[in-house]
């Protein structure tokens, strides 16, 4: 009876650990250094063509826009996943619940460039310290006007993007 009882413990005590305990470290995991304090909005705009990584101009498709976000993040490029920023319509309750503003499977749905101090659009990540510039473009429709820049549930904004 009490192998019964030390099974039970364990059982219940994985489940409350799984519940409770490993999505929050999972989550801050994944953050890594991405923070309210870490990242700073420099600047939003809309436009109908983005630069993508590789210095390429990349034109929005009919009835979409390109939401073009100016960070600085006090981090190095290597330090973090570029590809885990979002652009989201709202703020979730549940982490993996949110609502991307624009298709984020479609076709150049997210862009990315680092910047130089100038602003000006570099190709050569190894070169990049810390501090970074970044620059997120993410592909939405023309009629959006608001959203949340997301990493890892830390939400940045709201943001207007008119």
């Amino acid at each position: 009876m009490k192998v019964i009882q030390v099974i039970v413990v364990i059982v219940v005590g994985l489940f409350l650990a799984y519940k409770f305990l490993l999505p929050a470290a999972f989550v801050s995991y994944g953050r890594g250094p991405i923070s309210e304090e870490s990242l700073q909005i420099l600047d939003v705009r809309s436009e109908a063509m983005s630069i993508d990584e590789f210095g390429q101009a990349v034109q929005a498709l009919d009835g979409m826009k390109f939401v073009v976000v100016d960070t600085t993040i006090d981090a190095s490029f290597h330090d973090f996943d570029v590809y885990d920023f979002q652009l989201v319509k709202a703020l979730s309750e549940n982490l993996g619940e949110e609502e991307n503003v624009g298709d984020n499977w479609a076709d150049n749905s997210f862009l990315f460039v680092l910047l130089d101090g100038s602003g000006n659009s570099i190709t050569n990540y190894e070169s990049t310290g810390s501090p970074i510039r970044l620059r997120l473009s993410f592909q939405v429709p023309t009629d959006a006007t608001t959203g949340f820049l997301f990493y890892w549930g830390v939400y940045f904004g709201p943001i207007n993007f008119g």
